[in-house]
Parts: C-alpha cells; sequence; structure tokens
C-alpha cells in the first residue's frame, strides 16, 4: 500500500456550454465545483482522526489493538534518543516511538491511544530545526503497525488549493511550530525489505519513495466531462492515485503509459517511473498550459474480463477500451486553478533521513542499514530531479546549510570504437562509452569526474579510466570531452554482458551509475519478462503449492538480517538494470517465509520464441536461486534438495529436455548459457517450462528468472571473422559517433521503457514523446524498439544505456 489522503464527501454543482456545433464544453470561468475544506484540530484527538481519514494508512490488527503502555515517556529529555551518522538520523526507539506488538513483533502505530508518527517528529524536531518539508523513517525492523502496506504518507500541512486535496493545518501535534514548514510524515517501514543497491537510480525504492513525497499534492482530481458533469474517473486506488486506465504518462503515482496500437488497443508501455506532466502541475512545477493532453481508457477490458482502475497492471499487456481525450481546462473547471501557481510555488524541498530502531537495540551495530540509506539519499536527490524532468531538487541533509551540488548521467552512448566496423563489439574490440553529466543539485557543480571502476568482467582493459567534464552551472548540461575507453579481451565469452560501475564525483559528494553492453552479439531474441501475458502459471493445473507460486511481477526485496542473518532471500529487483518485472516465486515483501514457495512444485511455461533464420542459436538467462534450512542444529545452512528446473522443446512441447538445474544458493544472479544445439534438435521454435519446488525437508525457498535470451553469435565469435588485433596506440576517439536506425525485425520480448530512463537522444523523454503530445505516432514505438536493444546489441553502430 502506497498512501495517502481520501477525497471528502463533496456538494457538487455543474454547467455546460453548448457550442455553435452542437458539442459541449466544460465551463471554466465560473469558479471552481469540488473546493475542499480545510481541515484544523483543537485537539490531539481531532489530529489523530483528521490523520486518519485522510491518509492510507490501514492499521494492522495488532495496531488497532495497540493501547498506551503505563508510564509512557512522551516527553524525553533533548536529544537523549537522537544520535546523528553521516546525513542519517538514528532514533533509538522507544516506547513512544515504537510499539511492541506482542509475539517480538513490533510498530509504528497510529490510534487514539498510541501515536507512534507524532512523537518522532516530536522527538526529532527537538534536535533539529523546524526546516524539513518531510520525515522519511526507516526501521530496522519489518514494521507490523500496518497492514498489507509497502510504504505510507500522512499529511501535516498544506494550503495549496485547485488540486482536490484538503487544505489542513494539524502541525502543532507533531511538534511543529505554527509558523513551522513540516508537511509531511512517510514511513518506508524495514530498511532490509528493499535489499541490495539502494544507490542505483534503477533501484524500485525510487518510485516507492517519490510516490509518497508526491502524495503531499496528489493525486485527487476530477475533471469535468464532455456532458459537464464532475467525474472522478481519473481516479484509481483509495481514491488518492492514477487510475490505472488513465493515460498518466508513467506518474509515479500508480500511473501507466499507454500507447494506441489502434483504434480500440491500447499498449502498457510502462508505469510508476516519473513525476508527469499532471503530477507537476499538482506539485507546483508545471503551468496547465505545458501539460500535453491526455486521455483515460473507458469500459477497458484484457482478454474479455473488466478492469477495476484500481487494480495494478502489468507491463505489456494490451487492453481493450474506448478513449475518452481530457483537458487541463476540464480539470480546472472542477477545482479552479492551482493556487499558488507554479511561479509561485516552491521548486527546492528538504527531506530528513530518520532511521529508527527497534526498543533495546544497540545503534551503534546499524552500519549496514546506515550505509545503504545513504546511498539511497544521494541518488534520490538525482532520481527526483530526473523524474522532475530538471524542475525539482530535493536535499536529504541534515546538517545546514543545504546547498550541496549533486550529478547524474545521461545519454550515455556505447559504440564500437576500434574494430571490424560491423557496429558490433566483438571480442578483441576497443569501446567507448560517451555520455553528458547534467547538475542536479544546489548550485553550480565543480569540477565533475567521472571514474570507470574496474567491472567484474575478467581480462577488460580500461584504457581511459576517468573523464573530467568541469564545472557545470546549475540545472544543465554538459557533454563529456572525450570518451571512456576500454579494450575487449580477445578471449571473453561471446553472449557476456559487461556491466560497468560508474562513479561521479563533485563538491565532495559522490554519484554512483552503471551502464552495460553484450558482446559478440546478432540475431536475437529477448524476453525481459515484461509481457506477462505471453506466459502460462500452473499450464496444466497440476501445481501444489500452498504459496509461493510463480508470478511475472515486481519483485520485493526481502532479506534476514532483522534476524541476525545476512542472507538475501529474494533481490527488491528484476536483472534487468531497465526493466521492472522478473519470474518470481511470491513477489511480495514481508519476513521472511512469508511469501516463499511451500510444499510443492510451482510450474511457469514461456511463450513459443521464433527461431526461424536463427543459425546456431545460443539460450542464455538469469537465475535467483535460494534454499536454507534456518532451523538446522548446525546453524542456517544451505540445502540442494529444491532444485530450479529449466527444460526446453522444439516440438511444440511432445518432448521437453532438462537443460539446468539450479541449486547455486549464491546470494546472487546466475547467468545461465547453453547452445541449443548441444542439447536437442533445433527446429523453428522453442519453449521453456521453469519448475520450482519445496520438497517434505525443511527449507526456505525462493527463486527468481529473467532476461531469457536467445542469438547467434556475431561472425568474429563464429570464427567467420577475425578477431582484431590489439593495436600499440588506441586512436584518438569521436566524441559524436554517428548513429544508425536500429533493425526493427526479430522478437524483442516486450522490454519496457525503465523508470528513469534517459532517452536515445538528449530530451527526446523528456520532452514526453507520448501519444497525445504532437510527436509522430510511430515515435513511442520506435523508442520501445530502441530501449529493448539497452540489453543486447544488434546489429547497430552504437547503445544508449540508462
Amino acid at each position: 500500500m502506497l498512501s495517502t489522503r481520501m477525497m471528502p464527501l463533496i456538494a457538487v454543482l455543474f454547467a455546460v456550454v453548448v457550442t455553435g456545433c452542437g458539442e459541449t464544453e466544460p465551463r471554466v470561468s465560473n469558479g471552481p465545483l469540488v473546493n475542499p475544506e480545510k481541515l484544523t484540530a483543537s485537539s490531539a484527538e481531532e489530529a489523530v482522526d483528521i490523520v486518519l481519514g485522510t491518509s492510507n494508512y490501514r492499521p494492522s490488527a495488532a495496531a488497532q489493538a495497540a493501547e498506551a503502555p503505563a508510564h509512557t515517556p512522551f516527553a524525553t529529555k533533548k536529544g537523549a534518543l537522537v544520535t546523528q551518522v553521516g546525513e542519517i538520523v538514528v532514533l533509538e526507539g522507544s516506547q513512544a516511538t515504537v510499539s511492541n506488538l506482542g509475539n517480538n513483533e513490533f510498530g509504528l502505530v497510529m490510534n487514539q491511544q498510541v501515536r507512534n508518527p507524532m512523537e518522532v517528529t516530536k522527538e526529532f524536531l527537538q534536535t533539529y530545526p523546524d526546516e524539513f518539508d518531510a520525515v522519511t523513517v526507516f526501521t530496522t525492523f519489518p514494521d507490523q503497525g500496518s497492514a498489507g502496506s509497502v510504504a505510507w504518507y500522512m499529511g501535516i500541512r498544506s494550503s495549496v488549493k485547485g488540486i482536490g486535496a484538503n487544505p489542513v493545518d494539524i502541525g502543532q501535534w507533531w511538534g511543529s511550530k505554527p509558523n513551522g514548514k513540516l508537511a509531511g510524515f512517510i514511513n518506508m517501514q524495514y530498511v532490509g525489505k528493499y535489499g541490495q543497491g539502494m544507490g542505483n537510480p534503477q533501484h524500485p525504492i525510487h518510485p516507492v519513495m517519490a510516490q509518497e513525497f508526491a502524495h503531499r499534492w496528489g493525486s485527487f482530481m476530477y475533471y469535468v466531462d464532455g456532458d459537464g458533469k464532475v467525474s472522478d474517473k481519473m481516479l484509481g486506488r483509495d481514491a488518492s492515485h492514477w487510475a490505472s486506465t488513465l493515460q498518466s504518462n508513467g506518474s509515479v503515482m500508480d500511473g501507466s503509459e499507454w500507447v494506441q496500437s489502434s483504434e480500440n488497443k491500447f499498449w502498457l508501455k510502462a508505469k510508476n517511473y516519473r513525476f508527469s506532466e499532471l503530477d507537476q502541475y499538482t506539485m507546483g512545477l508545471r503551468s496547465k498550459e505545458e501539460v500535453p493532453d491526455f486521455f483515460r481508457i473507458d469500459n477497458a477490458t484484457y482478454q474479455g474480463q473488466g478492469i477495476n482502475p484500481a487494480w495494478p497492471l502489468p507491463n505489456g499487456i494490451t487492453v481493450t477500451g474506448v478513449r475518452e481525450d481530457i483537458t487541463m481546462d476540464q480539470v480546472i473547471a472542477a477545482h479552479g486553478p492551482r493556487v499558488p501557481d507554479y511561479l509561485q510555488a516552491p521548486k527546492d524541498f528538504r527531506v530528513a533521513i530518520v532511521l529508527v530502531t527497534r526498543p533495546g537495540e544497540d545503534p551503534k551495530n546499524l552500519g549496514n542499514q546506515i550505509a545503504r540509506l545513504d546511498e539511497f539519499r544521494n541518488t534520490f536527490e538525482q532520481v527526483a530531479n530526473t523524474m522532475s524532468d530538471g524542475r525539482m531538487r530535493v536535499c536529504t541533509q541534515v546538517t545546514a546549510p543545504c546547498d550541496s551540488a549533486g550529478v547524474s548521467l545521461e545519454n550515455v552512448v556505447v559504440s564500437e570504437e576500434q574494430g571490424n566496423g560491423d557496429g558490433i563489439i566483438d571480442p578483441g574490440e576497443i569501446v567507448a562509452v560517451n555520455f553528458s553529466v547534467k547538475s542536479t543539485g544546489f548550485g553550480d557543480a565543480p569540477d565533475v569526474v567521472v571514474n570507470l571502476e574496474q567491472p567484474e568482467l575478467e581480462g577488460l582493459n580500461i584504457i581511459v579510466p576517468q573523464v573530467s567534464v568541469g564545472d557545470i552551472p546549475e540545472g544543465e548540461s554538459v557533454v563529456a570531452p572525450e570518451p571512456l575507453l576500454m579494450k575487449i579481451p580477445p578471449t571473453i565469452e561471446c553472449g557476456a554482458i559487461a556491466i560497468l560501475p560508474l562513479k561521479l564525483t563533485t563538491d565532495g559528494r559522490t554519484f554512483p551509475d552503471e551502464a552495460q553492453f553484450t558482446i559478440g552479439v546478432d540475431s536475437l531474441i529477448v524476453d525481459g519478462m515484461d509481457k506477462p501475458d505471453k506466459w502460462t502459471m500452473d499450464p496444466y493445473g497440476t501445481d501444489t503449492v500452498k504459496a509461493g507460486g510463480w508470478e511475472i511481477a515486481d519483485p520485493k526485496g526481502v532479506d534476514a538480517l532483522y534476524i541476525g542473518v545476512d542472507l538475501v532471500t529474494q533481490p527488491g529487483q528484476d536483472h534487468s538494470p531497465d526493466g521492472i518485472n522478473a519470474l518470481v516465486t511470491g513477489p511480495d515483501a514481508g519476513q521472511i517465509g512469508d511469501h516463499d514457495v511451500d510444499d510443492g512444485t510451482t510450474t511457469a511455461l514461456s511463450p513459443e520464441y521464433d527461431l526461424t533464420g536463427a543459425i546456431d542459436p545460443m539460450l542464455t538467462w538469469y537465475s535467483w536461486h535460494f534454499a536454507y534450512d534456518f532451523n538446522s542444529p548446525e546453524g542456517v545452512i544451505p540445502v540442494e534438495n529444491d532444485a530450479l528446473v529449466v527444460e526446453a522443446t522444439s516440438d511444440g512441447g511432445k518432448t521437453w529436455v532438462i537443460i539446468d538445474s539450479d541449486t547455486s544458493n549464491t546470494q546472487q544472479w546466475e547467468r545461465k548459457q547453453v547452445r541449443l544445439a548441444d542439447v536437442l534438435e533445433v527446429s523453428n521454435t522453442l519453449q521453456l517450462r521453469i519448475t520450482m519446488s519445496d520438497d517434505n525437508v525443511q527449507s526456505l525457498n525462493e527463486a527468481m528468472v529473467d532476461d531469457i535470451m536467445v542469438w547467434d553469435e556475431s561472425k568474429v565469435c563464429r570464427g567467420e571473422e577475425d578477431t582484431p588485433e590489439e593495436p600499440e596506440t588506441p586512436e584518438e576517439p569521436e566524441t559524436t559517433p554517428e548513429e544508425t536506425d536500429p533493425e526493427t525485425d526479430g522478437d524483442t520480448g516486450g522490454v519496457s521503457t525503465p523508470p528513469g530512463a534517459t532517452s536515445l537522444t538528449a530530451g527526446e523523454e523528456k520532452s514526453g514523446c507520448q501519444a497525445g503530445d504532437g510527436s509522430a505516432p510511430g515515435a513511442p514505438v520506435l523508442m520501445l524498439l530502441a530501449l529493448s536493444l539497452l540489453l543486447v546489441l544488434r546489429r547497430r553502430t552504437e547503445h544508449t544505456i540508462s
């Protein structure tokens, strides 16, 4: 559950103006039709009622029954429980700030007897000035105070009108002074559930945080429809997120980016990866004139079933429905204009990151979690800037002044620099990484340097490991004066993916990023699990698992750190740096064992892959296997009895061959590769069957599969061309390689636009190249095809990497 307020009951008046053509237009000039009242409280009890009535916080059963303990120390000595490590505030949990829910479970609870969130901000504001827009809390323990949620937001103070949300001012009950700044409280819950890599801009924690932050303003908007009636059909889950059937251009507020493929067919390209133009209007970052017209899909159906607009929809599906166009004039007819408008609205925001411990936990043993949060906060600053098209800046420092510079990579292009000239990056060739850097922080970014650290790819020789970009003015982008250069080892395995860890530094701060490319690949199919309707779960109706069956979904991270075991049972993201979904057993977060494979077998059947024209096809994929016994007398130990099994057929399922049985337990994605001719008789089709089991031996099991590829080796890898000889001195690289169009034949498997993806050419993604923005009708499709080549190389001179 991502949160916040519900729309109040509103008495609505409406009118229409009939045009000379007999059509109807919404009334715009006579004031708003929907005008929520301002919410204030004269007591703490009233303030709690407002919070419970306007947020999507849903207390668990234990939280509903929680009572204030005797002798609760509601006014601790100033600073007694607060320490600071770097820019992370550590708050020792107490009876006031964390509730003991029994059975060794704890949570942040809000009811009339227990007000943990209020006490957290009171404790924080005893030490820090009231200069923060939001206090964002993570916990060192699984938070059992709310039911089925990932994160939630509680509104404290807002005076904005014209966006459908209630103006509210209950700051005094949260420890904020009458003239204070505190506007909201965000609970991101247990830090461990997000897994590793929180400093990666593509990590799923960033859209989660972005949604909670944006709940200060949205999503609550109505519109006046063509009949002159006020409609709430733009809204979906809890009436506080956009409907999944709304073209909200990939909004983090449960938003979808739809591509209309025919008169009544719509393809879901991506979702939840940016602050859309509509979001930016509500946030005060964009004028109404800068919001392109959009649409909703009325009477939407998928495979003959009606779609509830509150449903989350998987990427890659195609739905049928009727398009209803909507303009900002229709929205403003319902609410009136935003006040203050975007010229007066703030664009810079400050957020405190607070780690709340379990009561009695030693705060000195939190180094791993603090390091994760520090990576997260640094990266979220640049992600927020990118998601808002550079219109917003977020500072997560708690030390003043809050004016640090920040930078992010843009327009990264990996290309063949010296080789045989066929545009494929082959063993033995020299590769160039060209890019630009944008200043995303506060003030100019001085002395920007980009470093290429040593990749895990063995033998890769870095020729130019560092590029100095110089000073970058605030908000501007600068093209790097030269590329990073590296030599691919001649002995490298063809089909290998080179992941390049990059670090940007400026003003004493470091910002991680990465690029990647595939070596020696030609003629391919890619299945990034972003077309889930092509797969079949339990295809024969014979699965026996009680829980943890296969799904194609966005995995939520689960680890065992909260019980003192440094094991990740399920990572918090798929394998693709530019993807979202994976084939996963029980994708939801929670404690270990909540959603693992239980007591039986689960089966998934792939679509049939067309191998027509393949020369000597190779099959690769990535798998995650976890099977541990947590109750062994020897401690927590891996077991090999529950394997992740992959089978293949080339005769339409008449015969199946086991091509892999994974019992790795390595705590990382494992790359698998098979030459198809070595395991079966190659035909024009290939289909895979994937099975995960939990037998009678006690163990905790999870599995994931992602990035299935079928490909031919390049001519160099097939031995039809010699490996390029190593030059004595590399030639001077060109900084702007000539771009060529990608080929569009072949099955790309529906790899979708990534969260926070950079565009193929400067400004393309940020201009909103989507249906209804005035771009050419084919632009979204071409962009999808180009982005699907991020994972692999297919006969082109250069590659764009997020």
